[in-house]
């Protein structure tokens, strides 16, 4: 993500690459940009306070702008590490994801619109079990049954090592 600053307006940018900058060579389903951008669009139909608004995509390109929601935001987890915590901060908590799930509970069309295990698979269980197991045969039991572990409650497939 990088920032943009013309002094009045302040977007960020997001884009998606295909091979990851890192030492191997990993590459990603792009589209997890467009699922993203999709995502907010959605969530800002119905919980405009929660998600920073899209300011424009270019799908062809990989990328979209969306606005910042202010400096600052910290996350909760942050707020919790630090004992700072309020119930208003535990009430959104729970509100946020509990609106979100009763509106798309049930919901084929969304489900098959926002099914990013792909993308997980991609940018977690490759790269940080998978990759981790394969540098280290010693180990690979731990991080395969790991990966696999996962698999089996997230329904995405994991190659043998």
């Amino acid at each position: 993500m990088v920032v943009l600053d013309d002094g009045t307006h302040r977007p960020a940018v997001k884009s998606a690459l295909e091979k990851l900058k890192v030492k191997d060579d990993w590459y990603t389903d792009v589209n997890r940009n467009k699922t993203e951008q999709h995502y907010l669009t959605y969530m800002d139909s119905f919980l405009p306070e929660a998600v920073p608004k899209v300011l424009y995509s270019h799908d062809t390109h990989h990328f979209f702008c969306m606005e910042i929601l202010g400096d600052d935001l910290q996350n909760r987890k942050s707020r919790l590490q630090q004992v700072q915590y309020h119930k208003e901060h535990a009430r959104e908590t729970a509100t946020i994801p509990g609106t979100v799930h009763a509106r798309s509970f049930g919901s084929t069309s969304l489900k098959e619109q926002f099914d990013t295990l792909v993308n997980f698979r991609q940018l977690w269980i490759e790269p940080y079990l998978l990759q981790t197991a394969r540098r280290h045969p010693h180990l690979t039991a731990y991080f395969e049954g790991g990966a696999h572990r996962i698999a089996q409650y997230t329904m995405i497939t994991v190659p043998k090592i």
